[in-house]
């Protein structure tokens, strides 16, 4: 539901920019005697190359925002869907373990190569018991 809710909420923001632009155009291009005031507020007298730079700058990140938002992310979802989605293997999942600690718990996990702590260490006579560990 969030993801229409928010696809609604950018096209709501498009036509808003579309709009704005409208009324900036039609304040700079009067098709009347240009007033000094518009309703009330006055006008500000900047440059035509202004107005056409700030307007393509904002374009270019509306066109960016554009492609994040309907490309790049849907996609970046399905790609993250189909990886949580799809079964991982038992000879597979030692290449999405990246952390020490959970490379050491699956190599000690019954059934595995390595049995415990005296197999990772080699001869058990040289390390303390476990339990004199652990305190």
């Amino acid at each position: 539901l969030f993801h229409y809710v928010n696809k609604v909420f950018y096209i709501i923001k498009y036509v808003e920019f579309a709009f704005m632009w409208h009324l900036i155009h039609q304040v700079r291009v009067p098709t009347w005697p240009r007033p000094d005031t518009y309703f009330g507020v006055p006008v500000l007298s900047l440059p035509a190359g202004f107005f056409h730079t700030y307007f393509l700058v904002s374009f270019t990140f509306v066109l960016l925002n554009v492609l994040m938002v309907w490309f790049a992310v849907p996609a970046r979802r399905r790609e993250k869907d189909q990886r949580f989605s799809s079964p991982i293997s038992a000879d597979r999942w030692h290449l999405l373990a990246t952390d020490p600690v959970e490379v050491a718990m699956a190599a000690a996990a019954p059934g595995s190569a390595c049995s415990g702590i005296d197999d990772l260490h080699g001869d058990s006579s040289s390390l303390p018991s476990r339990r004199v560990q652990l305190l």
